[in-house]
């Protein structure tokens, strides 16, 4: 059985059999009705190359896209990239001293700024000294005392030329004031009393001249007390007890040396 199409679209069923060879009688003269076959004829060749043609289109678009893409994406990416490495990095580290593997020594001497040695200015045996090698000392801080025999006498002489002094002075002063009142009523001579007043200023003269001598062996012996001119260390010791010691010799006592300046 077969399906056929007529015009009015409707579809019927033939159930006409159809005979080949020869025909008698009046089937044989019948016509075959009209019939279009369900098979659809073929399109038109314009539209199937605008077809064509359109499928064509879309995949060289679709192509273009597919290799446009991937480089977009690559383009973005290496322009960020960019942006990122245009900032600077900085890495902020906490140095530390390390250790030298290799190191060179070199000659060199270190010096105190101030250095300066210690004289005796009074003669004498050395009594007592306070300070060593080492040790810190302040300014005018004792260092040693030096016995001085010698001076002791020459200071007591000299206390008793300033009293002696003292009173030759006083008996000149009397002297010449009496004398003045004599003249004034002609009880002695003029001559006889400008010579007790020349005396008068010349026992002056040698009392002053005792006491500057006294005063001179005073800070001679003063000077037998040692002291540091400034603060320091001791940087070195060139006496001991009993040593005999002259003012104004070469040898040093002590040397001192401000040690918070060196220089190399």
């Amino acid at each position: 059985m077969k399906t056929i199409q007529c015009n009015n679209d409707s579809a019927v069923e033939n159930r006409k059999p159809i005979r080949t060879g020869a025909m008698s009688g009046p089937e044989q003269s019948q016509p075959l009705p009209h019939i279009e076959s369900a098979v659809e004829a073929p399109e038109p060749r314009p539209l199937r190359a605008a077809r064509t043609a359109l499928i064509a289109a879309g995949l060289v678009v679709l192509a273009l896209v597919a290799g446009f893409v991937p480089r977009w994406r690559a383009r973005h990416a290496l322009l960020r990239e960019t942006r990122e490495l245009s900032v600077p990095t900085v890495t902020v580290i906490s140095p530390e001293p390390g250790k030298s593997t290799t190191g060179v020594a070199l000659p060199a001497e270190i010096r105190p700024f101030i250095e300066a040695p210690i004289y005796a200015r009074a003669s004498g045996y050395l009594k007592r000294w306070l300070v060593d090698i080492g040790d810190t000392v302040d300014t005018g801080q004792l260092l040693a005392e030096i016995d001085t025999p010698e001076l002791d006498q020459e200071l007591a002489r000299a206390g008793t030329e300033v009293a002696r002094a003292e009173a030759a002075l006083d008996l000149a002063r009397t002297t010449a004031l009496r004398w003045t009142e004599l003249l004034k009523s002609a009880s002695v001579s003029q001559q006889e009393t400008a010579e007790k007043q020349s005396d008068f200023a010349l026992k002056t003269a040698m009392f002053e001249g005792a006491r500057a001598n006294r005063r001179r062996l005073e800070e001679l012996k003063g000077f037998a007390r040692v002291t540091a001119p400034f603060a320091g260390t001791i940087t070195a010791r060139k006496t001991d007890l009993g040593q005999l010691i002259s003012a104004g010799n070469t040898k040093e006592l002590f040397r001192l040396a401000q040690t918070h300046s060196l220089r190399v």
